[in-house]
């Protein structure tokens, strides 16, 4: 094999420093506008590559272009090496966010969400896609794989997405938050196991039923060995380093990455791509309860802030957006994309038989089609399975449906107003001294149940199982535990206050000691939202918080409490 020339080499390092440092730096920069005008990072690491790439810098400074970014395949190679390393661990991170199974105990209605956001999208879709001309197929003889693939992408909604549209709108922690969130986790698992056989079927280069059958059949043995033996290995060895080690976060994320690597490794061999493997070993990763949130937040924050902006900042460099930008194709993708998945998640929440004022806002929370689009399209494109037209008609898509989440969703809201301004009177407030989150919600549940006129087992019960779902503790030492119960008359909010804390499995590794229960009618999921946000919306600010906490008399901390909560109201 011939040698490299040693100077050679060192110019290829060179300009992928060049390369790494540019890219990564306008992405921080990108990122830090689109976060201050509350949009997804994701659009502007994007249009951080449109800038760089051929769109922008090469056709009004085609010679800085190509001096900054040849052609070179050795040296394109490099970044995009760099760019794969991010799209895995994207998916690793996608997985992690999944605790599949506690979202499978409260499946039921969720369940029935996304199966009708899965099956509607690809028929609504696929009737479509099946008039589509030819000339946007790269081979029109492999329509129904085409047709059948696109409308599979249809399916995949961006969770991050609307986890992040949900926090900035004080929803991800109430129950319409955390249906959401099961109904999209099992539409993940879902869409990606279909995803992965047939990109294996177009890798293939047609549906021949024996290759079918072995790829369902690899990846059914695949998913049983890895959700058994493969999470009992990596919650044994999770659970070892949180015993031995005094600061985990390090050794743990070692132990997450490998998982990836190693599964990766496994379905890139069976033929159904790497991406899979790295996105179950999150789901299984994700399932240890030694993996504390903390850690959880370790990871995400490692693989955002440098790996997947290089990756999305380096789909810009490899296409000309004006070139391949075809009209008709963009809208089509747009208006299709977002109406296919809007009303399949409708008709879900219609089935299941949601509150009416939940079924926009869970509908419209399905709709982005977000990074996860990008990814699938871009896996696609290097595949040669589309041409750059239906790739950018594809990126557009993504990002407005991304986009328009959050206005959207945030007059969907506004439509819920509270029917009065909450207040908490003196016998639902207490000093709680107990030591751990389950003993603090059964004190508040006593409390409750003298107000309400029910059992302090039946709150307790219901406040513990939708703890067990998902952690209803929040960032700034807040935590607001809930329960819907059937038959109760009145809502009611309890409120305790920690002074040392306690352990609540919170986003930012702090004790929570604002603690309170709101207890409401189980018909009356719109009130348990009104309650919810009023709250969040005076403790988030942090004069009334931190005197809230400070206040040596739980009196006083309770009429500022109650103070804010009216100014709030009043200021709408």
């Amino acid at each position: 094999m011939e040698k490299m020339p040693e100077a050679l080499a060192e110019n290829y390092i060179l300009l992928f420093l060049l390369q790494f440092f540019l890219l990564l730096v306008f992405s921080r920069l990108m990122d830090l506008l689109f976060t201050k005008i509350r949009q997804p990072t994701v659009t502007g690491d994007v249009l951080v590559g449109v800038i760089l790439g051929p769109s922008i810098l090469g056709r009004f400074w085609p010679s800085v272009y190509q001096k900054i970014f040849p052609s070179d395949p050795l040296q394109v190679a490099m970044l995009d090496t760099v760019a794969w390393i991010g799209i895995f661990f994207l998916l690793l991170v996608t997985g992690l966010e999944v605790n599949f199974s506690r979202v499978w105990k409260h499946r039921g209605k969720a369940a029935w969400i996304a199966i009708s956001d899965i099956v509607i999208p690809i028929l609504f879709s696929a009737i479509i896609l099946f008039f589509l001309p030819s000339r946007y197929l790269i081979n029109p003889e492999q329509r129904f794989l085409f047709v059948f693939f696109i409308s599979t992408i249809m399916t995949i909604s961006a969770m991050p997405v609307s986890i992040r549209v949900m926090h900035d709108l004080k929803l991800l922690r109430t129950d319409l938050g955390f249906l959401t969130i099961s109904a999209l986790s099992i539409n993940d698992i879902a869409g990606w196991i279909v995803f992965t056989i047939i990109l294996g079927m177009f890798a293939h280069g047609s549906p021949d039923l024996s290759f079918v059958l072995w790829l369902v059949i690899s990846t059914a043995i695949f998913l049983f060995l890895a959700t058994t033996a493969g999470k009992k290995l990596i919650g044994k060895i999770l659970s070892l380093i949180q015993r031995k080690s005094i600061e985990a976060s390090g050794p743990a994320l070692s132990v997450v990455l490998s998982a990836g690597l190693l599964f990766g490794t496994i379905t890139q061999q069976i033929g159904i791509h790497g991406l899979f493997g790295f996105f179950v070993a999150g789901l299984v990763a994700g399932e240890a309860v030694d993996l504390p949130e903390k850690t959880r937040f370790t990871i995400d924050q490692f693989v955002s802030s440098v790996f997947i902006p290089i990756f999305f900042a380096n789909i810009g460099l490899k296409i000309d957006l004006f070139k391949s930008f075809d009209f008709f194709l963009v809208i089509l993708f747009v208006v299709m994309g977002i109406t296919a998945r809007f009303l399949g998640a409708y008709i879900g929440v219609k089935i299941a038989r949601i509150p009416k004022a939940q079924h926009w806002p869970i509908s419209a929370l399905h709709t982005p089609g977000g990074e996860m689009h990008i990814v699938v399209g871009t896996i696609a494109l290097d595949l040669q399975l589309i041409n750059e037209m239906v790739f950018v008609a594809i990126i557009v898509s993504a990002i407005v449906s991304t986009l328009t989440l959050g206005p959207a969703l945030s007059l969907m809201i506004k439509r819920i107003v509270p029917s009065k301004t909450v207040q908490i009177p003196p016998e639902a407030v207490l000093e709680i001294t107990d030591k751990s989150k389950l003993e603090a919600i059964k004190s508040l549940s006593e409390s409750a149940a003298k107000i309400v006129g029910i059992s302090a087992d039946a709150i307790y019960q219901r406040a513990k199982n939708r703890e067990e779902g998902m952690s209803t503790g929040m960032e700034k030492c807040i935590a607001i535990p809930h329960a819907r119960i059937t038959d109760l008359k009145k809502s009611a909010v309890i409120f305790g206050r920690s002074k040392k804390g306690i352990e609540w499995n919170t986003p930012d590794g702090l004790p929570a000691k604002l603690i309170f229960l709101i207890v409401t009618p189980f018909d009356q999921a719109d009130t348990q939202l009104q309650i919810y946000r009023q709250l969040v919306s005076v403790l988030l600010k942090k004069e009334y918080r931190e005197t809230i906490i400070a206040t040596s008399s739980i009196r006083r901390a309770t009429e500022t409490l109650n103070e804010g909560l009216r100014l709030t109201a009043i200021a709408g």
